[in-house]
């Protein structure tokens, strides 16, 4: 993956180099792996200086497209699908909180989805702050440090003139993520029963109305432990929310997925993916193409076999042919010879030269030549080219024979490289 920046002015650059550092110093399974930045690049196409950053390609898409695959698709996401990949978030942002790394801006469009569409990745960490390298607050204007989504910011960076840059931002930010896998719509998306505009969600962030899990599937066990969890998450007042992520991992819901997870297991070996492997899709794919070119390779080399022997076929008959009639005593004769032929035959006192052309430059003609003892016997001829499997004649042409030493010639240009030549000669 790759993310463009412009640079406009010396803030972005120092904002785009920060992003870069910030993701190249964490290695983690589950947060997007760095490659290189590529500092004030000035492209052919951009308006003006550009920097980019250069991430591992995540060929599953974002979670937001992975939501929307569940969507189309009509089909809901198992529970336990939706605490595989909470799972798989904790882990990652748990590692980036232990080393005092915030994301700050966590959304479906920032978690990334590899081919198999279970393993999920962090990514775009273009609002990362340390808390050790700023000040411990964050304003709400336009000059803030601070680039959030507003449907997924939390509620203090509404109410707070001064908003306190801290790790509970992300558990916000992990709990509406983790709501919006299991019931494919925003925590917040819901007003007296009805799907909210975008106005509505803001004004249920900013007062804490979040849809209850019980609201969307009914009231049922099934969900409690994810509900409570998600509560936890989503506290208006911030204090009561988990401090960070490292205190998620504690969760029960959690747990052993998280062992397995980070003992190196697959995930899509700990629960079925719900879509085919997309890497899986373009090997098949590749290895149906690869058999079909095989089949084309073999039925070309049984073609050009068959070719190869009904020219051999073809060539022998027309020899024999033209043996046959150099034998009598004629006014008149017809010929055919195999394009790329140079023979000459004598039967009877006469002789018979035939010479192909081979398609390059000057050599693109048709020589026929006929003498006998008595030296050349003028001869005019109807010249064809034919097509050997269909008989199609093209290039009719009547050429009148010329002297050519003790021999009279024709010079017939040939039009296209057809099998077979045809001379109907009559004799002056």
């Amino acid at each position: 993956m790759v993310k463009a920046i412009y640079l406009h002015d010396a803030d972005q650059w120092e904002n785009a180099r920060q992003e870069a550092a910030n993701l190249q110093s964490l290695d983690h399974a589950n947060v997007v792996r760095f490659i290189d930045f590529l500092d004030r690049q000035t492209p052919d196409w951009a308006f003006g200086s550009m920097c980019f950053i250069i991430m591992e390609y995540c060929a599953g898409g974002s979670l937001a497209d992975w939501i929307q695959k569940m969507k189309d698709a009509g089909r809901k996401p198992t529970m336990e699908e939706a605490t595989l990949i909470g799972a798989q978030i904790i882990s990652g942002l748990s590692y980036c909180h232990e080393r005092k790394k915030l994301h700050l801006d966590l959304k479906p469009e920032n978690i990334f989805v590899q081919s198999d569409f279970i393993t999920v990745k962090l990514g775009d960490f273009g609002s990362t702050q340390s808390v050790r390298s700023i000040q411990q607050t964050m304003t709400t204007s336009s000059d803030s440090p601070i680039k959030c989504t507003p449907l997924y910011a939390a509620p203090e960076i509404y109410h707070e003139e001064e908003a306190k840059i801290s790790p509970r931002l992300d558990v916000w930010g992990f709990g509406l993520i983790l709501q919006e896998v299991l019931t494919l719509e925003h925590a917040f998306g819901r007003v007296d029963g009805r799907t909210a505009f975008t106005g509505e969600i803001l004004t249920n962030i900013q007062t804490g109305n979040r849809t209850s899990l019980f609201e969307i599937f009914g009231e049922t066990n099934e969900f409690e432990e994810f509900e409570n969890l998600l509560q936890k998450c989503t506290y208006l007042n911030r204090k009561r929310r988990h401090r960070n992520a490292v205190e998620l991992r504690a969760e029960s819901l959690f747990v052993d997925f998280l062992q397995r997870i980070e003992n190196g297991e697959r995930p899509s070996n700990i629960v079925p993916p719900p879509f085919p492997n997309e890497n899986d899709k373009v090997q098949r794919l590749t290895e149906e193409i690869e058999q079909k070119d095989r089949t084309i390779a073999q039925l070309q080399r049984r073609l050009d076999t068959f070719n190869e022997i009904m020219e051999d076929r073809l060539r022998d008959e027309a020899k024999q042919k033209n043996k046959e009639i150099a034998k009598m005593n004629f006014e008149k004769l017809s010929a055919k010879f195999y394009h790329g032929d140079n023979w000459e035959v004598a039967e009877g006192g006469w002789h018979l030269q035939f010479k192909g052309g081979n398609g390059k430059g000057s050599d693109d003609f048709y020589y026929l030549s006929i003498w006998n003892k008595e030296r050349g016997r003028r001869f005019r001829a109807v010249a064809q080219q034919i097509n050997w499997m269909t008989g199609e004649e093209v290039n009719r042409r009547e050429i009148e024979s010329k002297a050519d030493g003790g021999r009279q010639t024709i010079k017939y240009e040939r039009e296209t490289c057809y099998i077979y030549v045809r001379f109907n000669i009559y004799f002056l």
